[in-house]
């Protein structure tokens, strides 16, 4: 196997490790509620930017 092909199976292995796992233990509704807040600024303020740049 080369090292370009360990490399991907090794990346997918972290990312459904990481799937999986929150999955099987879920977040606390307090962490769930300070992802949507986090979450929806993230989306304002790309929202802001694509009216500055629109608006250019």
């Amino acid at each position: 196997m080369s090292a370009k092909g360990t490399m991907g199976a090794l990346a997918a292995g972290v990312v459904i490790g990481a799937v999986m796992g929150m999955m099987i233990d879920p977040l606390s509704d307090k962490q769930h509620k300070k992802i949507c807040k986090n979450a929806s600024n993230v989306f304002k303020t790309i929202g802001s930017i694509v009216d500055d740049v629109i608006s250019m």
